[in-house]
């Protein structure tokens, strides 16, 4: 039969459990509170990126992304409502100036072509009916003009006769009257007919004139007419690339419908994008970069489009090496517009270690080990950081990724360093 254990023996047992616990808690406080001094974390210089603080040139930036299009592309539009008849050229032939790509069907257009020409020789027809008859009106005129001119003349005499005969009282003052009024009624008709000549004149010049603005107005139409029938026979204006074509034939378009594009990918130029929030900081002439891989190019900024698509804004940039070997259609590069130039500041290189806060620790090299140091930086450069206040000129700042180090003040760095 089992004995119930002493209430003494129990007590002491309990207590040597308690004391034992707590010993062993209290060894676990104190490694916590030792052990990262006697532990020391480190890092290899060799695996570091490091860059020394220096007096310099920033240039602040926006950072945007970037698509290379071909600096010139040709939109070929119907010039009327047709049916494509042909495609000639397909995405990715290759054309020369005058190469035909799509051939519509332009019969419509013809047959206005012919109509119009038909008017103007029309016009023209009209126009010289109306000089020959202009010539016939004159001609009757300068008859009739030369028959009453001969009927003053003959007046005329009448009268003279008839003044002497009077001096001699061999004829009436009624008789010399009549002979007077009828000399004066014909040259007042010679006066008309010669003012009749003027007037034919003057009147077939004025129809002469609106047949001539008439036949004017034609013509042009004629050439316009003649211009849209050979803009639907759709030719390549220079040597490029055929980017997109209307891609079905028989299809019916409409005028100005777009029928075909031609890239000239021998020369090309960057469309970006950025958030509309910064839009307002690019203007137009502003130097930019384009980094393509290891490629940086220069450029400026050449058109800001007032759209918002989105929530983002383009423009266009242009390039000082617009056929430089890097560049393709639809690469994607990164953009970077300089908004502000900052001379004669401290300066470091960009790195992983900037994470885009103004205010931010660093890890400065002294004496074979890091130490952090609180920083403030200024603007943001295409290849510095400004430096507003921490690490000195000459100091050697680490630009790899340090945050897994961050709540650190100190880290050893085995290997030599400077």
């Amino acid at each position: 039969m089992d004995r119930e254990i002493d209430l003494s023996l129990r007590r002491r047992q309990t207590f040597k459990r308690i004391t034992g616990g707590a010993a062993l808690a209290g060894l676990a406080v104190a490694a916590l509170l030792w052990l990262p001094g006697l532990v020391s974390p480190s890092v290899s210089y060799a695996r570091l990126r490091t860059s020394v603080v220096d007096t310099g040139r920033v240039e602040a930036s926006l950072r945007a992304s970037g698509t290379v299009l071909p600096a010139y592309e040709k939109v070929l539009t119907s010039p009327d409502a047709a049916r494509v008849l042909r495609i000639l050229k397909r995405p990715g032939d290759a054309v020369a100036a005058g190469d035909a790509i799509v051939e519509l069907d332009s019969s419509a257009t013809r047959l206005q072509l012919d109509r119009l020409t038909e008017r103007i020789a029309q016009k023209r027809a009209e126009r010289r009916e109306m000089e020959l008859a202009l010539e016939k009106e004159l001609s009757d005129l300068t008859g009739r003009i030369q028959a009453k001119e001969l009927d003053v003349e003959l007046q005329r005499y009448r009268v003279s006769q008839q003044r002497e005969l009077h001096g001699d009282g061999l004829t009436s003052e009624t008789t010399l009257r009549q002979t007077e009024v009828e000399l004066k009624k014909s040259e007042v008709e010679l006066e008309q007919l010669n003012e009749s000549v003027d007037v034919a004149r003057r009147s077939t010049a004025a129809k002469l004139e609106r047949l001539d603005l008439d036949a004017t107005i034609l013509v042009k139409e004629r050439d316009e007419t003649r211009h849209r029938l050979e803009l639907a026979e759709t030719r390549a204006d220079r040597e490029g690339v055929v980017t997109w074509v209307v891609p079905q034939e028989g299809a019916a378009i409409t005028a100005g419908q777009e029928i075909a594009r031609i890239a000239d990918l021998n020369s090309f130029r960057v469309e970006a994008t950025v958030s509309d929030a910064y839009i307002k900081r690019v203007e137009r002439g502003m130097p930019a970069r384009i980094k393509a891989g290891d490629t940086t190019l220069d450029g400026r900024v050449d058109v800001v489009h007032p759209s918002i698509e989105d929530g983002l804004a383009r423009f266009d940039v242009v390039l000082d090496d617009p056929d430089h070997d890097g560049l393709r259609a639809n690469l994607r590069v990164d953009v970077m517009v300089v908004t502000e130039v900052r001379e004669n500041v401290l300066r470091v290189e960009r790195g992983p270690f900037a994470r885009g806060n103004r205010d931010q620790p660093v890890f400065v090299l002294r004496d074979g080990k890091a130490d952090r140091i609180p920083t403030r930086f200024g603007v943001s450069g295409i290849d510095y950081y400004e430096i507003v206040d921490g690490p000195r000129e000459g100091e050697v700042v680490i630009i790899s990724d340090m945050q897994p180090y961050e709540h650190l003040e100190q880290i050893d760095v085995d290997g030599d360093t400077p």
